[in-house]
């Protein structure tokens, strides 16, 4: 398209038409454009590095057809140069492949009622089940080039691998010799040839799994080699696709949306912003795959284009909601949530998101005020490791037990075991959600001790976090928000939770914050740094804060007396320690 802008695209039901550039930007995409004038179909190299059963490559082998007819080749050498010259495919699994590899095949025969009997092989290949060599037999450079591919039934196409001018040769003259099986070798060989050569195109589903689920030797590779974006391999494939591109080239992905937003991952999004173009994406929400965690497809362009207008679609109308297919297709055929954005605006906004759906008056609102975060920093409670030892429901505990409003200052000086713990809770604005205590006798030493055992044998603090604020009177909110963002006031006498962060500012600034977080601007403010239901302590601080001094007696009245009357219909029932009985009566 970018060399033959009248090709016929009529067919292409879900083809997202370029925005309207500027006329410099106009002209700039022109002069990248030119060498694409002359691009032959034979010379496009497209893969999919995790391919699954094919699916993809299926869905790019009519695309590709219809690029050949248009170019005057007869179905039948289409069928065999899109096999041979322009697909390739990459998948952990065996099985995977072997499926890949028959669907690619029967859509050639499709197309070539003899394809079977020309002997064309797909470029595809897998990593799973590669049989261990003895490398002892082996010499320079084939025993390098072997032990490259050592776990490569682990690291799947995130390898990066290298070869030898000479490695032909070594082959050859191993041919034979105990020990070397050259069927392997011919294996590792296909291997290479697909993961050393640069693609125009890369379009793939990649695996999802979180560092949790990653064993040691998967989690230190991706850390070594993909430190941005290690935190779920599916954003490790998208550094891939950087390294993989050529310079004018493409990658399109369907992924989960976490990257866009998400504190792990802003090193990821600075550097796209840094290196390339973000040319559209579709933003689906939940309900693509069923009751999923969210969905977006996009196509991000190696090059770097200042300014440009790219188009975006949002597929859904509340957040968390499940949608069906259907449903959202209906959606994007009558122009839902059209919208364009220069990707330079994301930068305006802490943490770079990809709020594509923001105007100019919100980003100024980053720009010419200060941030929660410069006032007070919002922290990040506790991980016990294990709340069913260590926590308890206060109705559990005998009253006499329980130590309420401890200072921060007693926590080494006092006696004590049982205190109130903040775990968050249901959507609730000014005060409660106030059931749980936490066993914190000497000081926490047992939960201490847990934690340096579930860090093996180093220091406690990587879970037992924030010391110094703990007690201490603040604001409160729920990580888990899946509405109106809603804070707290925080007494003193509590320890948080990672579910129940918190901020801890000046006393006089109280007040000031839990009004401007309980606004609808704090919602709609957070809906942009970040809009999931897991509402982190990063965004909280990137609030901006737009507050008039003169009002601020009539303003903290206000609150006081709804905090006031949130305690008052907290304590009207058995919920809560304070209660005295039903108001009613």
């Amino acid at each position: 398209m970018d060399g033959h802008p009248n090709f016929d695209k009529s067919e292409w039901k879900y083809y997202l038409d370029e925005a309207e550039q500027t006329p410099e930007v106009a002209e700039n995409l022109a002069k990248l454009r030119e060498n694409a004038t002359s691009l032959q179909p034979e010379a496009i190299h497209f893969i999919d590095p995790s391919m699954g059963s094919g699916h993809v490559l299926v869905y790019a082998f009519d695309v590709l057809m219809q690029i050949y007819l248009d170019c005057g080749y007869t179905v039948r050498d289409a069928a065999q140069c899109i096999v041979r010259k322009n697909l390739y495919g990459l998948d952990i699994d065996k099985r995977a492949y072997q499926l890949a590899y028959f669907a690619v095949m029967m859509k050639a025969r499709q197309y070539d009622r003899r394809f079977f009997t020309r002997g064309i092989q797909p470029n595809l290949s897998h990593f799973q089940d590669l049989p261990k060599m003895e490398y002892s037999v082996l010499n320079e450079p084939l025993r390098s080039f072997v032990a490259q591919f050592e776990n490569a039934d682990t690291y799947s196409s995130l390898l990066t691998v290298h070869a030898d001018a000479d490695l032909d040769v070594a082959v050859d003259a191993f041919e034979g010799m105990i020990g070397f099986d050259r069927s392997q070798m011919e294996h590792l060989m296909t291997l290479y040839r697909i993961l050393s050569q640069k693609y125009d195109v890369v379009v793939t589903n990649p695996p999802y799994m979180g560092g949790s689920g990653m064993n040691a030797t998967l989690s230190a590779f991706v850390k070594k080699h993909y430190p941005d974006s290690k935190s779920d391999l599916s954003t490790c494939f998208m550094e891939w696709c950087e390294q993989f591109m050529l310079d004018s080239g493409y990658y399109g992905m369907i992924n989960i949306p976490v990257w866009m937003f998400l504190l792990s991952y802003e090193k990821l999004r600075k550097k796209i912003l840094k290196n390339n173009t973000y040319n559209n994406m579709v933003h689906f929400g939940r309900g693509v795959f069923g009751s999923d965690f969210g969905t977006t497809a996009f196509i991000i362009s190696k090059k770097k284009i200042p300014n440009y207008v790219a188009v975006y679609r949002r597929l859904f109308k509340k957040q968390g909601a499940v949608d069906s297919i259907e449903q959202k297709e209906a959606w994007f055929f009558d122009g839902m949530e059209y919208h364009t954005a220069q990707q330079e605006n994301f930068s305006k906004i802490p943490g770079s998101p990809v709020a594509y759906w923001v105007g100019e008056a919100v980003l100024d609102t980053f720009n010419s005020n200060q941030l929660l975060g410069d006032i007070a920093r919002p922290r990040v409670g506790q991980n016990t490791g294990d709340n069913k030892r260590f926590l308890r429901l206060w109705f559990e505990i005998e009253r006499e037990k329980i130590t309420f409003g401890l200072k921060h200052e007693e926590l080494k000086t006092r006696s004590y075991k049982w205190i109130p713990y903040n775990k968050g809770g249901e959507y609730r604005r000014w005060y409660g959600n106030q059931e749980y205590l936490i066993n914190w006798e000497n000081d926490g030493k047992e939960i201490k001790d847990y934690a340096v055992v579930r860090n093996h044998g180093k220091h406690w603090l990587r879970y037992i976090q924030n010391v110094e604020n703990m007690c201490k009177p603040g604001v409160t909110w729920s990580f888990i928000t899946s509405g109106p963002f809603s804070v707290r006031f925080l007494p003193s006498g509590f320890i948080c939770d990672v579910a129940g962060s918190a901020i801890f500012p000046d006393s006089k600034d109280i007040l000031e914050l839990l009004v401007i977080c309980n606004s609808k601007f704090a919602t709609l403010i957070l809906q942009v740094v970040n809009p999931t239901i897991n509402m982190q302590a990063s965004n909280v601080a990137s609030i901006p804060i737009i507050f008039d001094e003169t009002q601020k007696p009539h303003i903290d009245a206000l609150v006081e007396e709804n905090i006031a009357l949130s305690k008052a219909d907290w304590n009207s029932f058995e919920t809560s320690w304070d209660f005295k009985g039903c108001p009613l009566v």
